[in-house]
């Protein structure tokens, strides 16, 4: 077990699409959130007392994390460096013409849903931790205004998948 703190400076936070498009986001202090649950159980209750425990259905995971607001929509089509912005791609809004359209990670569910996939490094450089939140939506998109001015980015997915390289 690690004795090395780690901070927001050893993440990196990675969307990602049903093709091999993704885009890392820059986050400000403790700009990630994302819940982890374990499979939900349900008491089954004989006269007032637990007979027994089975498990529930999956629950949605939520999710939000907060950047600095650069713009919402990437550089113009005339611009050859053009890229999306977090807004674009979490919306599939690819308004930039230069920009490949983003593609769902699961098809055959209705809204666009795409992966949010954090690593965190080991300080000490001995390798790091992935935390994959997968097939998120995310209904919220919040602006607010001041030094810098931010957006805020909240939703839910449907499953997380942790690994190490440690």
């Amino acid at each position: 077990m690690s004795t090395t703190v780690r901070t927001y400076r050893h993440g990196t936070l990675k969307l990602k699409d049903g093709t091999p498009q993704e885009m890392t986001v820059t986050l400000l202090d403790g700009g990630w959130s994302g819940a982890i649950k374990g499979k939900p159980i349900i008491p089954i209750i004989d006269r007032g007392v637990v007979d027994q425990v089975i498990f529930g259905d999956n629950e949605l995971l939520p999710f939000s994390f907060t950047t600095n607001f650069r713009e919402l929509y990437g550089e113009s089509a005339a611009v050859l460096t053009a890229t999306l912005t977090p807004y674009e791609f979490i919306t599939a809004d690819t308004n930039n013409t230069l920009t490949t359209a983003l593609l769902s990670v699961d098809a055959t569910q209705e809204p666009y849903l795409f992966d949010a996939e954090l690593t965190i490094a080991n300080p000490t450089g001995s390798g790091s931790e992935v935390f994959t939140w997968g097939e998120c939506y995310c209904p919220s998109i919040r602006f607010e205004e001041g030094l810098p001015n931010k957006l805020s980015f909240e939703g839910e997915c449907q499953s997380f998948t942790p690994s190490s390289t440690i």
